[in-house]
């Protein structure tokens, strides 16, 4: 059993290695756009993801490794204050912004599922995700570690996407995946 008594010897190794690792600052960028119904209902005041409720966003969260810091309901969007960034939720558009060793990526597919299961959207037109390049990769947990796994992963997820790299190689660059099956 563990003690909060101060005076007894901690096991924080773990919690002292977080403590003293640097911060992975550049933001993982995951944007998704769904088909809306042929019919929107007029009388439906929060259609779509906005009808999904807090306590669903929050468990997908929690996959990624964040929490809900406060949320703001606007007239177009919800935003999220997120431990690490933001969270944008539109009737169709979701999306999410993160730093650190978030796992956006493997939150993905809980969202889908949410989309679907919740709200009758199953069509993505867009999907977007982007990053520059870690200076810790080797903090990143998952597909995280690697431009070629994240890519992996969203190709397996939804085929015919086209992944980019913007900037030096051998330098700061970019990393851009996407895919737009409206065109």
């Amino acid at each position: 059993m563990s003690s909060l008594d101060p005076t007894e010897p901690q096991n924080t190794s773990i919690d002292q290695e977080t403590i003293n690792a640097p911060f992975e600052g550049p933001e993982k960028l995951l944007e998704i756009w769904l088909q809306p119904p042929p019919v929107v209902p007029d009388t439906v005041e929060r259609h779509g993801l906005r009808s999904v409720p807090r306590e669903k966003w929050e468990e997908m969260l929690d996959i990624v490794r964040c929490k809900v810091l406060s949320v703001i309901q606007g007239n177009e969007l919800d935003a999220y204050l997120l431990s690490e960034s933001s969270l944008f939720i539109y009737s169709y558009k979701l999306i999410l912004k993160t730093c650190g060793t978030t796992l956006n990526l493997l939150g993905l597919p809980r969202i889908l599922e949410i989309a679907r299961e919740e709200c009758g959207l199953s069509t993505v037109t867009k999907c977007f995700y982007s990053r520059k390049s870690f200076m810790f990769p080797e903090r990143q947990s998952g597909p995280h570690r690697d431009w070629k796994d994240e890519v992996g992963y969203l190709d397996k997820l939804f085929p015919g996407g086209a992944a980019y790299t913007v900037g030096k190689m051998n330098g700061d660059h970019w990393l851009l995946w996407l895919i737009d099956t409206t065109t």
